[in-house]
């Protein structure tokens, strides 16, 4: 048997097993200033470069929310406690000019969400179980006419379904991983009941059960690639705002009701997603085999909703009432991202149009 150090004796890789290890994720391309300037100095050790004023995003606030530079700018920031950016020296994750810069963002999009659904004080509702139900009726709300999801159950075509899966790739690929960072802010029921939901996302121990692994084979049925960050380059702002805003609330200890209020409406609306999802992917021909990511996600979901819902939520205003205006936030400000999201995918597709972006889009923000 090799030694230890031996250069052949790397564990093999179950059969069976897709994925190993996420390698840092690609460098994406600018979108504009404030990206272009930002992408600039993560090439350079950060004791080597002051960080300026260039990093300052001056547009509108009700802009903030969509806009392409802004958004992949914080997408950026936020993937150095993730897997990392590739090439990017890991010092760059704790920079204090750059943390302090993140803030400034972080501010804005907090602002503009604020302008939309309300503050967390002025969302406060009359006891436990009026919040419980504020949550639970604002992951139910439907509309079939904004729901590309529904689209592609009655007149979606394949590339459109791709379109989604594109646009479903970041968050799926780092399931659980945002809401984790709740975990340590958090202590008895609520954390078990979190915990449960961690466990499940990822497979209880079983590699090819974890929920971005199916996801993973999903995208390879459809000639999509699978690898972690790989799609960056073609995601408009309003999607890249869905992962941001979930590592924006699970970073910060503040924010841990709006983490759990945001979770308790993701997992009460996922069903209804999820189903419509696995229909248009039938009705267009898609594989069994790619399809057990419909299969375990919709085994696992009525569970979920409990879970997050009754058993997290609920907790934790048992034992911090106080924070009932937050997880009212968080929650409204999950419903209105994926409505947002919705808003911007839908008109292109009726128009014939990509709801993706061209990748030479970058160069040409960056030149104006």
């Amino acid at each position: 048997m090799a030694p230890p150090d031996h250069p052949t004796a790397a564990p093999a890789v179950p059969a069976g097993t897709a994925a190993v290890v996420d390698p840092p994720a690609p460098l994406p391309a600018p979108r504009g200033p404030v990206s272009a300037a930002l992408l600039h100095l993560l090439r350079r050790r950060p004791w080597e470069v002051r960080v300026g004023d260039a990093l300052w995003w001056d547009g509108l606030l009700g802009e903030a929310l969509a806009d392409d530079d802004l958004q992949l700018a914080l997408h950026c920031v936020y993937e150095l406690h993730h897997r990392g950016l590739a090439g990017v020296p890991e010092e760059w994750e704790w920079q204090p000019d750059l943390l302090r810069a993140r803030q400034e963002w972080e501010q804005l999009v907090l602002a503009a969400l604020e302008s939309e659904v309300g503050a967390p004080h002025s969302l406060r509702q009359r006891g436990l179980e009026a919040t419980v139900s504020r949550v639970v009726a604002l992951g139910r709300r439907d509309d079939l006419t904004a729901s590309p999801a529904e689209h592609l159950v009655r007149e979606g075509t394949a590339e459109q379904l791709r379109e989604l899966l594109v646009h479903r790739a970041p968050a799926e690929l780092r399931a659980g991983d945002g809401y984790a960072w709740t975990l340590p802010r958090l202590s008895g029921e609520p954390k078990v009941a979190l915990a449960e939901l961690e466990a499940q996302t990822w497979g209880r121990g079983r590699l090819p059960l974890m929920r971005a692994e199916l996801y993973r084979e999903l995208l390879r049925s459809w000639g999509l690639g699978t690898g972690y960050g790989e799609h960056v380059d073609r995601l408009p702002g309003v999607t890249l705002l869905t992962t941001n805003l979930v590592t924006l609330l699970g970073l910060q200890r503040r924010w841990r009701g709006a983490a759990l209020g945001h979770l308790a409406c993701t997992e009460v609306m996922a069903p209804l997603a999820t189903a419509r999802l696995a229909r248009g992917h039938r009705r267009l021909g898609g594989s069994e085999e790619g399809g057990r990511w419909f299969d375990e996600q919709l085994g696992a979901e009525p569970r979920r909703e409990d879970l997050a819902a009754t058993d997290a939520v609920g907790a934790l205003l048992s034992a911090e009432p106080g924070l009932g205006g937050d997880v009212v936030f968080g929650a409204a400000s999950a419903r209105y991202v994926a409505d947002l999201q919705a808003a911007h995918v839908l008109p292109r597709w009726y128009r014939d149009l990509s709801s993706l972006r061209d990748p030479d889009d970058a160069r040409d923000d960056v030149a104006r």
